[in-house]
């Protein structure tokens, strides 16, 4: 038993509820404490970076635009971490979840800070500087970039959500016409316009 806590502990878990970690990192608050315990808890768990990385991509897209820059303060934390821990495997895998969210963060309340994130990153060799500037240009919506918010937008969607939606508005149609049937079907002893004004 201590042993199979002692590989959790060293990320040789080999399965993991990314689930779990999206809420988690829906919920983190914008604390240095916080952010760091999260970048903690994923650098243990570092053999599930795939898990890892979608978990931070889904928990980004579904954020409003603050918490975005909260959870690339997660990121920032977690591939400092892990570079500088040699672990080169999460670093990269992170790149592509970053580069695909980075449309998400071109709202002018948190671009700049996240343009600085990308910055420290340059001057730190977290990533090569030419990859520093694709983000970059894609976050300032440069030129042209491959990455398309609108794609964003699209995997995001949901049309469950949409279908449940819908079917709530029919219902309350339906409801509002059978009393408005049941209201016309009564025998009040009201004018046509009195019975006008309260329909």
């Amino acid at each position: 038993m201590a042993g199979k806590k002692k590989a959790e502990e060293n990320g040789a878990s080999s399965k993991m509820d990314s689930r779990l970690l999206e809420k988690r990192l829906s919920s983190v608050r914008d604390t240095s404490e916080d952010i760091q315990n999260v970048s903690r808890w994923c650098i243990q768990h570092k053999t599930n970076h795939h898990a890892i990385v979608q978990a931070w991509s889904r928990a980004l897209r579904k954020s409003k635009v603050n918490h975005r820059l909260t959870l690339f303060y997660v990121c920032n934390d977690i591939v400092q971490n892990a570079r500088r821990k040699k672990m080169m495997t999460l670093v990269q895998h992170f790149f592509t979840a970053i580069k695909e969210g980075a449309p998400l963060v071109r709202d002018e309340k948190i671009r700049s800070k996240v343009v600085r994130i990308f910055n420290i990153w340059d001057e730190r060799g977290i990533y090569d500087s030419k990859l520093i500037t694709e983000l970059t240009e894609i976050v300032q919506n440069i030129g042209t970039v491959n990455a398309s918010e609108n794609d964003i937008v699209l995997s995001t969607f949901q049309p469950s959500h949409l279908l449940e939606s819908v079917k709530t508005v029919v219902a309350l149609e339906n409801t509002a016409d059978s009393l408005l049937g049941d209201l016309n079907s009564q025998d009040f002893s009201l004018s046509d316009q009195e019975l006008d004004t309260l329909r």
